[in-house]
């Protein structure tokens, strides 16, 4: 599951590198299976939404954050300096649902949906024409289903 972010500030229009990109282990691996880690994820977007919202920092701020769900690839690459990275087509739909995103709000894909739908309401976007993806069904979320 990856998380990607983009600011937008008044200062500066659009920063959108790769900003943060959070992982929570999922399935499965040497660690095992972190049991809810979707919610947790969202839980984590709704906080920084709050708190960008809120001016944290001396400085409010208005972040998209898409969150997909799926397998990952991560590694150090490099031989001099070295970088830790994440790829695949889940980090890669993570990143369209940000840039495709709202700000203010979470953009999430089908598969991230289908493991929060018990804790969150979330509203469809309908199919979307995502870059690189073509038409998929997307969804926002709107909150917890219980305070």
């Amino acid at each position: 599951m990856t998380l990607r972010l983009s600011i937008v500030t008044p200062a500066r229009p659009l920063v959108d590198s790769d900003v943060e990109q959070v992982v929570a282990p999922g399935s499965e691996g040497e660690f095992g299976v972190l049991p809810g880690h979707a919610p947790v994820l969202v839980d984590l977007g709704l906080d920084m939404l709050q708190a960008a919202h809120d001016g944290s920092g001396g400085h409010p701020l208005q972040l998209r954050v898409g969150i997909s769900s799926g397998p990952a690839v991560a590694g150090v690459i490099g031989r001099t300096k070295f970088q830790y990275d994440i790829w695949g087509d889940t980090v890669n739909t993570a990143s369209r649902m940000e840039s495709h995103g709202v700000p203010g709000r979470i953009h999430v894909s089908e598969s991230t949906r289908l493991l929060i739908e018990d804790a969150y309401i979330c509203e469809s976007r309908g199919i979307i024409n995502v870059k690189g993806k073509g038409p998929m069904p997307t969804h926002l979320v709107v909150g917890p289903r219980w305070p």
